[in-house]
């Protein structure tokens, strides 16, 4: 996957000086112009969905989908994002993870 990214243009790969083990990944111009487009894109899509879901008790619906989602790969992503973005409002990071 990295390959890939490495390939369009999005990230750059750079061995850590002190431990070659270690690679640090950084995303290119392109990279972020990609980024802010998903999280575009993202922020259209969580709009649709409160306005569609405006005035409906969604809680049921929502325990359904985590419950269909646990341990797939998509489900634990949203656990992890949801996670991320939860500490970094709780450390008043001034960029808490859109989701």
């Amino acid at each position: 996957m990295v390959d890939r990214l490495v390939e369009a243009g999005l990230v750059t790969r750079v061995s850590a000086l002190d431990d070659r083990r270690r690679v640090e990944l950084t995303l290119t111009p392109a990279g972020r112009d990609r980024e802010l487009a998903v999280r575009s894109v993202e922020e259209r899509l969580y709009a649709a969905i409160d306005a569609a879901s405006g005035g409906i008790d969604a809680g049921a619906a929502i325990e359904l989908l985590r419950r269909l989602s646990a341990g797939e790969p998509s489900g634990v992503a949203v656990y992890n994002r949801i996670r991320a973005n939860d500490e970094l409002a709780a450390t008043g990071s001034r960029s808490a993870v859109t989701s």
